[in-house]
């Protein structure tokens, strides 16, 4: 398996750094050795993310109960 590697100075090591900028909850993935930084994570509660999972699966359960009530005649 290939080993991942930063894109600057070829380091192996990758470390996680909170950050909290603009009210905003982030996560950076960045290089240990020289920062450069590899990824970003957004910080929800688990709350707000299953609470935003289900209003997109109403809002499409909705959208398919009205399709197959115009196919359907009643």
């Amino acid at each position: 398996m290939a080993e991942s590697k930063c894109p600057k100075c070829e380091s192996n090591k990758f470390e996680l750094k909170p950050n909290k900028s603009q009210g905003n909850d982030i996560t950076f993935v960045q290089c240990a050795n020289c920062g450069s930084v590899i990824g970003v994570f957004e910080d929800k509660p688990l709350s707000s993310v299953i609470l935003e999972s289900e209003k997109r699966i109403s809002i499409r359960l909705n959208t398919i109960e009205q399709s197959i009530n115009r196919l359907i005649p009643k």
